[in-house]
């Protein structure tokens, strides 16, 4: 299966994939994690960039492009490739978030997005994503204790409609986009991951 994480930053996608993958290492089933942007190669380079590099002020479209470069890369050499050999792929963050990000959130129109999403992906979707939902002032105080990088350091005006585009998203993909409080307790949000994997 190819698993991904999605929510706006500080929701807690990263310690659940973390957490997935240790449990499927556990149960001595073949799997791999990663993330993106990054994970292999030049992909953190790209990272770098994108994220925490202060001096370089790109545009939606400009920013996309990179995401879906190093997206490209990502899947024909390193997903895909694990898919066929039948490992469980777990990924933190994967097309979705350009689609909120620079799409529902953002300026690019939907339709584009979409296109290259598919192009650069060779058609993957993931068979299911677990959006991790949290609230406005939840992930501000999340964020307060951490050091950000230039997503996180966004409005939040933008953090608004980041949670809109989420929303959206799930209610556009309610058969792969499962839904879970990002509130509860680590193990609780945990438990309920491995309960939906079960049913799907």
């Amino acid at each position: 299966m190819f698993i991904t994480f999605e929510g706006v930053e500080a929701c807690g996608k990263s310690t659940q994939a973390s957490l997935l993958y240790q449990h499927f290492q556990n149960s001595h089933k073949k799997s791999f994690l990663t993330r993106e942007p990054g994970g292999f190669y030049f992909a953190d380079s790209i990272r770098d960039i994108l994220l925490h590099n202060r001096q370089i002020d790109l545009l939606d479209k400009s920013a996309f492009l990179l995401f879906s470069a190093v997206r490209s890369e990502h899947c024909a050499k390193y997903i895909l490739p694990k898919l066929q050999n039948g490992y469980q792929v777990v990924c933190d963050r994967f097309s979705d978030s350009s689609l909120v990000y620079q799409g529902l959130a953002g300026d690019l129109a939907i339709e584009d997005i979409d296109w290259i999403n598919k192009f650069s992906t060779s058609g993957l979707t993931p068979d299911i994503t677990f959006y991790l939902r949290v609230s406005l002032q939840e992930s501000q105080k999340r964020l307060s204790t951490k050091k950000k990088d230039k997503f996180e350091q966004a409005g939040l005006d933008s953090h608004r409609k980041l949670i809109k585009g989420f929303d959206e998203l799930a209610q556009l993909n309610p058969e792969r986009v499962v839904v879970i409080d990002g509130h509860l307790p680590v193990e609780a949000i945990h438990q309920k991951i491995l309960t939906a994997l079960k049913d799907k």
